[in-house]
């Protein structure tokens, strides 16, 4: 059984990640918008403005987790899945600079015909898929750590 001071802890982290995942959806929503549309420059736009939302949410996410968040405090609870947070990470680095390219390109290119756009789509597609995969991972660590039901974002 978990203490009250690890319940709201959960509780946090649940609400964070679903905050999270939502924007992630709300993104992936709008780019099969502009896909189906064939990119007009507005939703180029909004797709760039709402990129440039996530990577400042993430980078404070990554950040508060690095610095003694999640993992750390998961991990006192269940340091036997301290190799799995350790990996887990390490792929903040990888995500951030991913998201962060993604803004760059769309900053540079929201001009730009829909030729650009299409590749940017699968970028982006694919970018979106490994953070949720990400996040995944991390809610079943966090779970299997406080032998929770961490139904967050899946």
């Amino acid at each position: 059984m978990i203490g009250q001071e690890s319940k709201a802890f959960i509780d946090a982290m649940k609400s964070e990640h679903r905050d999270l995942g939502d924007m992630v959806h709300r993104l992936e929503l709008l780019l099969k918008e502009a896909v189906g549309r064939g990119w007009p420059g507005p939703l180029a736009e909004d797709i760039w403005v709402r990129l440039q939302k996530l990577e400042r949410v993430l980078a404070d996410h990554f950040a508060r987790e690095e610095q003694g968040g999640f993992l750390e405090e998961a991990l006192a609870h269940a340091p036997r899945f301290g190799p799995q947070a350790e990996h887990l990470l390490s792929e903040h680095v990888t995500l951030l600079a991913c998201v962060r390219y993604l803004v760059r390109e769309a900053e540079l290119n929201r001009h730009t015909p829909s030729a650009f756009w299409q590749v940017f789509a699968d970028a982006l597609a694919g970018a979106l898929r490994q953070l949720l995969a990400h996040e995944a991972q991390e809610n079943a660590l966090l779970q299997k750590a406080f032998n929770a039901d961490a139904d967050i974002v899946q």
